[in-house]
């Protein structure tokens, strides 16, 4: 429901490069940060959905087409996404470390994700970054889209 006497809330404006780096950068800082500094990489490099990267298993990466295989998503079809060299290594890298585990984010993906998000608000010098606005950056910048050749 719309209030006329309510401000519309402001758009959010899309990541500078210079954002992106020092969010990689960050995030990059510390073990305790892997999962965030994982997802961050995954969303930028594939404008992969939040519920997408909860639902994403080791079963669903085609390494052969680097591709993501997405067999029910947000709008119940079929959904195929490019993979580059950088995004298949961190899945390799995850998989190495986590053999037994169906989910690439653990057994817990939801949790993960949750823990990702609040560690996005939470980040010095970075302003109310959401996994969104990463998923966003990927479609509005094609320079990011480069790194699925």
């Amino acid at each position: 429901m719309y209030h006329s006497n309510s401000a519309p809330l402001p758009v959010p404006q899309p990541l500078t490069e210079e954002q992106m780096k020092n969010l990689l950068a960050l995030s990059a800082e510390s073990p305790t940060t892997q999962d965030l500094h994982d997802v961050v990489k995954i969303v930028l490099n594939t404008g992969m959905r939040a519920g997408e990267l909860c639902e994403l298993r080791f079963a669903d990466v085609d390494h052969n087409n680097r591709q993501l295989v997405f067999n029910a998503t947000k709008s119940c079809t079929r959904r195929v996404v490019p993979v580059g060299p950088e995004t298949l290594q961190i899945l390799e890298s995850r998989r190495e470390l986590q053999p037994e585990l169906e989910f690439v984010l653990g057994k817990c993906p939801r949790g993960v994700v949750k823990r990702v998000e609040r560690q996005l608000r939470t980040l010095k010098g970075m302003s109310r970054v959401s996994l969104h606005m990463l998923r966003r950056a990927f479609y509005l910048r094609p320079g990011l889209q480069n790194e699925q050749k």
